[in-house]
């Protein structure tokens, strides 16, 4: 029906951080540590999920909630940010 479900904004070229909005309102996609591929949707201090790979050398990798309630097509959106920065990471550039 041509409406924006969920958006997303990058504040700096360099940060990973991302701003989303969504039916669940203000959310952060972040990192959980500085050198981690690890990533938590939060929502102020709140976290609704956590996205990580298995481990250090494949490419699979786990969503985990932490809001059951949780706007599935978000959760799908901020995986497939995630997902995007690790391939961006991973290429030869």
């Amino acid at each position: 029906d041509g409406q924006d479900v969920v958006t997303a904004e990058k504040p700096t070229v360099m940060s990973r951080k991302v701003k989303l909005r969504s039916p669940m309102g203000a959310l952060t996609l972040e990192p959980t540590a500085t050198f981690g591929r690890s990533m938590e949707l939060v929502a102020g201090d709140r976290s609704i999920a956590s996205i990580a790979p298995v481990h250090a050398f494949t490419r699979r990798a786990t969503i985990a909630l932490a809001d059951r309630q949780a706007d599935v097509p978000t959760i799908y959106f901020a995986f497939w940010l995630v997902a995007m920065t690790w391939r961006r990471q991973d290429s030869p550039s």
